[in-house]
């Protein structure tokens, strides 16, 4: 098998295109979250690093490059995502419950609050 000379153009052959793969595979996270979240601004970045580390050999004490170990870092960077703040009761358990009827508030009544027998606001604490 003959030397191949690492490129760009190159990269898709070198372990049968793992480096390369994963790459397209962070730009694809990346664009699609573009894609999901038109509405946030923040740049998404995909990143491809190169370490180089030089392996050297001791010629009657002149130390010399024989050549180099190198290893890729593939990653993308893409906002954070966040939801909507939510009300929870917490209880000395260290448990938190939420109306699963109007999460935004735990304290909110709602009609399925309403107990059909007495008309009154009737709901279970976790």
């Amino acid at each position: 098998m003959p030397f191949v000379e690492l490129s760009l153009d190159s990269l898709s052959e070198l372990d049968d295109g793992r480096v390369a793969k994963a790459f397209q595979h962070e730009l694809k996270r990346a664009v699609q979250d573009c894609i999901d979240r038109p509405g946030d601004k923040k740049p998404r970045a995909v990143t491809l690093e190169l370490s180089l580390t030089p392996i050297t050999v001791n010629n009657d004490g002149m130390v010399e490059t024989e050549g180099c170990d190198g290893e890729f870092q593939i990653r993308s960077k893409v906002p954070t995502r966040k939801s909507k703040t939510y009300s929870f009761r917490a209880n000395k358990k260290g448990h938190l419950a939420y109306s699963s009827n109007s999460p935004e508030s735990v304290d909110q009544t709602t009609f399925d609050d309403i107990n059909p027998v007495t008309g009154r606001v009737d709901r279970s604490e976790s």
